[in-house]
């Protein structure tokens, strides 16, 4: 693609259900080492005693730990969850 946001436009690939916990699985494996390689703060849940503000502003909070966790249970049922 010529640009970003071309790239944005596309629509996901449609992987088979029994291919997206291995596919997503990858991806996230990958986003964790880089991110635990950089101070590792997206890996864990903001302490909520330390940034009271930060749960009033986001209604859903995520990590990628928390991602890992809903991964592992199957909650993720395609590549767009």
């Amino acid at each position: 693609d010529d640009d970003d946001a071309t790239a944005a436009g596309r629509p996901w690939p449609a992987f088979p259900r029994r291919l997206v916990n291995k596919v997503l699985s990858t991806i996230l494996d990958e986003v964790i080492e880089y991110d635990e390689a950089n101070g590792g703060v997206f890996s864990v849940p903001v302490p909520k005693e330390d940034f009271p503000e930060y749960y009033e502003q986001i209604e859903k909070p995520m990590d990628y730990g928390t991602m890992r966790k809903k991964l592992q249970n199957g909650e993720y049922r395609s590549a767009q969850s």
